[in-house]
């Protein structure tokens, strides 16, 4: 396991991870597909920062889930104000994200130079990173911006275990 003691440290690790590893040529829904996998091994830990990093790289060796009928059909957007337990929100973002990824695929915003800008995905949610390396970088940006501050929301959210990776999830998709 590899140890990472801040929300600053994680981000300069996630950020020389982004640099050095090939992502480019991997489709975010395809690398968030092979992370469920990684995380359905791992259910019943509390993940650290360590952890989720370990898990980020593990992905990149991991075949994606199969895409179930469930899947195809995810068009409501989990928040992280929901009750749920934390690993089951993580799982639910993540089916959310590859759905909402697809149907944007499908209307090529993913060809637009100005999409990262943000985009208003077809369920109303506002996307700003579609390749993995902007999603893990903009995901470990926010996580360490936030702790920076008083913010209630980073108390809330981010804290070991399934909630700060669902944070990380979310921020992923809607971090600038």
């Amino acid at each position: 396991m590899t140890s990472v003691e801040s929300p600053e440290e994680f981000y300069d690790r996630v950020l020389a991870f982004v640099e050095k590893e090939p992502l480019s040529g991997r489709p975010l829904d395809t690398f968030l597909l092979s992370f469920s996998a990684v995380i359905e091994r791992h259910r019943g830990t509390t993940p650290s920062l360590g952890d989720i990093l370990d898990w980020l790289l593990e992905a990149l060796e991991t075949p994606p889930l199969a895409v179930s009928e469930e899947l195809r059909h995810a068009t409501d957007p989990p928040s992280l104000e929901d009750s749920a337990d934390g690993f089951d929100l993580s799982q639910r973002l993540i089916r959310f994200q590859v759905a909402e990824f697809r149907r944007m695929r499908d209307q090529e915003v993913e060809k637009s130079q100005l999409r990262y800008f943000g985009v208003k995905g077809p369920s109303g949610k506002y996307w700003y990173n579609f390749d993995p390396a902007t999603y893990l970088e903009c995901g470990a940006a926010g996580l360490r911006d936030l702790a920076k501050g008083d913010s209630p929301w980073y108390r809330a959210h981010v804290q070991p275990g399934w909630r700060t990776v669902a944070a990380f999830l979310e921020l992923g998709a809607t971090y600038e």
